[in-house]
């Protein structure tokens, strides 16, 4: 079993602003735990940029548009396509919720989908701090089909993923071809 971390970050694609930096700072985005919550509130309206306008060249190319992009800690913003090609096994897992990225509909998704008791907390490394640095999971409390998850010990600021069947988020995304940032492996079981 392997488990993966979805950033929905990559060099090669634009990222999400508020179109209003005030948001930032009034706090809507800044409890992990609540961010669905806060974040619905008021729903602000997004833009997509590079550090200048798209001007920018990734490796002699212009920065793509992700279908699957970073916003805040515990959520992706997510674009028609990918809603109308992975929508249904996304909701399985959370919530996709309507937001405006320069005045076109896409989903911010939302993970509701906790899984307690898979962190192995005694093998875990940590910080001098104690905070975790790197989660060693138990294999044999996972359910048995693909998921995606949150877990409490990473305070629900991180989006995780394993395809247990070979049906799971990575194959749709390969499949449907979307954009989707990059998918860091965290965690390998040792039969792995």
């Amino acid at each position: 079993m392997r488990v993966f971390r979805l950033t929905g970050v990559a060099n090669r694609n634009m990222v999400f602003l508020p179109k209003d930096e005030g948001d930032l700072y009034q706090g809507r985005f800044a409890d992990a735990r609540n961010v669905g919550e806060l974040l619905w509130q008021d729903p602000p309206e997004l833009i997509l940029r590079s550090a200048e306008t798209n001007q920018r060249k990734y490796e002699g190319e212009a920065l793509r548009v992700p279908d699957i992009g970073h916003f805040t800690p515990g959520s992706v913003i997510v674009s028609q396509r990918a809603e109308r090609c992975i929508g249904n096994y996304l909701r399985r897992f959370g919530d996709l919720n309507k937001i405006s990225v320069e005045g076109e509909p896409w989903y911010n998704y939302v993970v509701s989908n906790i899984l307690t008791g898979v962190v192995d907390e005694e093998r875990c490394k940590r910080s001098r701090s104690e905070r975790i640095k790197k989660l060693v999971f138990l294999a044999d409390r996972f359910p048995e089909d693909s998921q995606i998850f949150k877990v409490p010990e990473t305070q629900l600021a991180n989006i995780y993923f394993y395809d247990a069947d070979g049906e799971g988020l990575a194959s749709l995304i390969e499949e449907h071809e979307l954009e989707a940032g990059e998918t860091a492996q965290i965690w390998a079981s040792e039969t792995d």
